[in-house]
């Protein structure tokens, strides 16, 4: 007989690979500017079969251990260099964290959470985004995850050997990924767990002496190579740059003081990530945390999978919090638990009050209204999409919202809510068409520049545009010479064009408008002029008086700003 469970999951990872690879060789709003360095230092390794010291632009490269840049490289063995290969790791570590957050789900609450959970994972817009990223983080978080997995498993069957191994493999195989971080936050949680459910005598239990062996047997070889190639470099850049730098305030002032403040700021700002990164999610589980909290001392069935879940969120939450540098990916290995402790309150607590059911189902109907019609702004009048399907997209509308509150189904809502998420996040080809993705624009000033055979120096004299997310159409260095203060700015771009080499620089029309009388000292040329979405609107009564007309070209005039690209001959 077949496994029902199986063949879900096989279909759940198929949708997962279906979903992430759609445009996934196209740069749309999901691109991080560090996806650079993974993608050129792999490439750079795989041509000079340098399978062990990563370099960028022919320089040593020491950011990160070295499992993420071979999976990248085998990739590129399989599909060749290019975007697609780069991204395709990410999108496999993604869709097997959806199947473990599933299996989590199912095996501590029932079907319908488990599918929940992986449905609003699956539309969680952080893990969106690193799922078609060419960065290390999607993989590290299946690894946490699957070490997480391995810690719940042990303490419910402690002399099953496998769950020891697997535990302390995912934690090397995550370092060996990006560091420390898994290792912490599943010995953490699970000792917390124990701890507090008085289950200590469970850790004693685990066979550290193998496991530490077994990490350090997978650890320690590429490690030692490094030091022997790099020496000293290598070994001040990974403690100072990559550990105490990144965990410690070395500010001067009281110490207690410095990482008080620390903590405080940093938890503001992770907060601010979850309402951003985690939206609309997040106001769920701003309902679910405190609810599933007052429920911990309760005796049930359920009630292991739920102090599981907030203490792992938990875990991770106030660690990132005490680290001293922020970075808003960081809570990507809290996604996992978040999804499933929303699923959870949205299927079991939830429709528990009649009251409580609509007031949710409230707040979904208007986040699905929202991006509905956000989706349909973007596709009519920026990608200038027919006019013909603005009463189809107003039909369809009316339709779900009907569906929504005629089902009284606890699964309905959120599950509309999550496909209209994902369907507008993979609609890369649009977003590019919109014009709010940057990179369609970049790569027509690339391919303008990329046509000159003469040697050339290439410049970014805008602050606004990010030279990372131009370097991805060159193998040459692409320079930031503008930065947030004018003088330095007009320092930096008059040092610049005293190069005797041909220039190109791009920039936007207000800045080049506000430099104009400076650059007019060079034999300057504007070669190119092509739009981008604009990062600093300023909307008037004008936009809603275009709005109302549907007037497609004074709406894309509001939203839409002009990038420049000069020209400078090389001095003879």
């Amino acid at each position: 007989m077949f496994d029902r469970n199986k063949i879900f999951l096989i279909l759940l990872f198929i949708s997962c690979l279906f979903i992430y690879t759609r445009g996934l060789a196209l740069h749309g709003v999901e691109y991080r500017d560090d996806e650079i360095f993974y993608y050129k230092a792999s490439e750079e390794m795989l041509q000079e079969h340098n399978y062990f010291s990563p370099t960028y632009l022919g320089e040593d490269r020491f950011q990160k251990p070295i499992l993420f840049y071979w999976l990248i490289m085998l990739s590129y063995k399989i599909f060749g260099i290019n975007w697609f290969a780069a991204r395709f790791v990410a999108v496999l570590f993604a869709g097997m964290t959806v199947c473990l957050t599933w299996k989590i789900a199912f095996e501590f609450f029932n079907r319908r959470v488990a599918f929940l959970s992986a449905a609003i994972l699956m539309a969680i817009p952080l893990f969106f985004r690193h799922a078609k990223n060419a960065v290390p983080d999607m993989s590290l978080n299946f690894f946490t995850v699957l070490g997480m997995w391995a810690a719940i498993q042990f303490f419910k069957n402690p002399n099953d050997r496998r769950w020891h191994y697997l535990l302390f493999l995912s934690a090397a195989l995550g370092f060996m990924i990006k560091g420390f971080a898994p290792m912490i936050i599943v010995f953490l949680t699970m000792t917390i767990y124990a701890f507090f459910t008085r289950q200590a005598d469970r850790l004693r239990r685990i066979n550290f002496s193998y496991g530490i062996f077994l990490m350090l047997a997978i650890i320690l070889p590429w490690f030692l190579y490094m030091i022997r190639i790099h020496g000293a470099d290598y070994l001040d850049y990974m403690f100072t740059q990559e550990t105490q730098n990144r965990l410690i305030d070395r500010s001067q002032g009281n110490f207690v003081i410095n990482t008080l403040h620390s903590f405080l700021t940093n938890t503001v700002f992770y907060l601010e990530v979850l309402l951003n990164y985690f939206a609309p999610w997040c106001i769920f589980f701003a309902m679910a945390l405190p609810w599933t909290i007052s429920n911990f001392y309760r005796r049930e069935e359920r009630l292991p999978g739920l102090q599981w879940m907030v203490i792992w969120f938990l875990v991770v939450f106030l660690f990132f919090s005490l680290v001293h540098v922020t970075i808003n990916h960081y809570l990507l290995v809290l996604s996992t638990p978040f999804a499933i402790l929303v699923a959870y309150f949205l299927m079991e607590m939830v429709p528990k009050s009649k009251t409580l059911f609509n007031i949710v189902r409230a707040l979904l109907s208007f986040f699905f209204v929202m991006g509905f019609l956000g989706w349909t702004f973007l596709h009519i009048f920026l990608a200038k999409a027919n006019l013909l399907w603005l009463p189809l997209d107003v039909l369809i509308l009316v339709t779900l919202i009907i569906i929504i509150w005629r089902k009284p189904r606890p699964m309905t809502a959120p599950i509309i809510l999550a496909v209209l998420i994902l369907f507008v996040c993979s609609q890369t080809k649009v977003m590019i068409k919109a014009g709010v993705t940057a990179h369609a624009t970049l790569s027509q000033f690339a391919q303008t520049i990329n046509e000159d055979e003469e040697r050339h120096t290439i410049g970014v004299g805008s602050h606004d545009i990010h030279e990372k997310e131009f370097q991805v159409f060159f193998d040459q260095r692409v320079e930031k010479i503008a930065n947030s203060e004018t003088e330095s700015t007009l320092e930096n771009m008059r040092e610049f064009f005293e190069s005797p080499r041909k220039i190109y620089y791009l920039m936007t029309e207000k800045d080049y408008a506000q430099f104009h009388d400076a650059l007019s000292e060079y034999p300057v040329d504007v070669v190119q002029e092509e739009y981008i979405f604009r990062k600093r609107l300023h909307l008037d009564r004008g936009f809603i008086a275009a709005l109302l007309r549907l007037d497609q070209d004074k709406i894309h005039d509001y939203l839409m700003e002009k990038l420049i690209l000069l020209r400078k001959a090389p001095y003879a």
